[in-house]
């Protein structure tokens, strides 16, 4: 942190500094989370219908481009699957009868 009697360019130059840093490493670790998102989506078989350019870096996080009725309809297929497949439980409490 700089001296708080330092020259003011100093200053200036020293928080551009800490702001750069910052966005910089914002920006990787957007980055890094893109590329994961990618790999997820190869490993499920969906990078085939969405494409690679579905998904981008944009202002503070990541940005979906629009799909195509047809890859849409393919993702959300894939979607109900797995949704079906998954075992749903409710929470209870003792001396609760568990509805579903």
């Amino acid at each position: 942190m700089p001296e708080h009697n330092a020259d003011p360019s100093t200053l200036v130059a020293a928080s551009a500094e800490e702001i750069v840093a910052a966005i910089a490493t914002d920006a990787e670790r957007i980055a890094v989370f893109r590329r994961r998102f990618l790999t997820a989506l190869d490993d499920m078989g969906w990078l085939g219908i969405v494409g690679r350019d579905w998904v981008a870096i944009g202002d503070g996080g990541l940005e979906f481009n629009p799909l195509s009725f047809k890859q849409a309809d393919s993702l959300l297929r894939d979607l109900e699957d797995i949704s079906a497949a998954i075992v749903r439980h409710t929470a209870t409490c003792d001396g609760q009868i568990e509805l579903f």
